[in-house]
């Protein structure tokens, strides 16, 4: 059998309000076991779908859909079976994304807050809510979980913005 490797990376920008970039950090991915399962299940619900009903229904509808961006401020290591961020301070729906070949990008925006951040780690949850701090049953499923090598620092009048990459490449 052929396999597959899933890999990349996240980014946290801090930005003042007319757009000026303040600082930007990038760390690799680590792409979680219950995120490579939640991705090997969409992408058979992806194949089957137009075929469960004349199989008598074995497949029950499965999505990534909606994803949330989270960032946070622990700065412990990430391990494959992380299933929440280690102190998550905000998340935000997927705003855009983008594909090129076996590459694609998800970007959420933080937006302004009341206090200052100091961002470590960042993941993106599959069908996920908008809780945070997030509600254990129900926040999602932790797709990638990366710790930044130095923490971003966040003013309220400054907007985040995070970036998680991955592409798929012959393992």
């Amino acid at each position: 059998m052929d396999r597959l490797k899933i890999s990349g990376e996240i980014t946290v920008g801090i930005y003042e309000l007319d757009g000026t970039l303040v600082d930007l950090q990038r760390s690799k991915n680590l792409v979680l076991t219950a995120g490579l399962s939640a991705m090997a299940a969409a992408l058979m619900w992806s194949a089957m779908i137009d075929q469960n009903a004349n199989q008598g229904l074995p497949f029950n509808p499965i999505t990534l859909a909606p994803i949330y961006g989270a960032i946070g401020s622990a700065s412990v290591a990430a391990t494959s079976t992380d299933t929440q961020l280690g102190a998550e301070l905000a998340r935000s729906i997927c705003g855009a994304a983008s594909y090129n070949g076996a590459t694609f990008s998800l970007l959420f925006n933080m937006g302004i807050t009341v206090g200052t951040w100091t961002i470590w780690e960042g993941g993106v949850f599959a069908s996920a809510t908008p809780e945070s701090p997030p509600d254990p049953d129900s926040s999602g499923i932790l797709l990638n979980h990366s710790i930044l090598v130095s923490a971003v620092t966040k003013a309220p009048t400054q907007t985040a913005v995070f970036q998680a990459s991955f592409g798929l490449w012959p393992g």
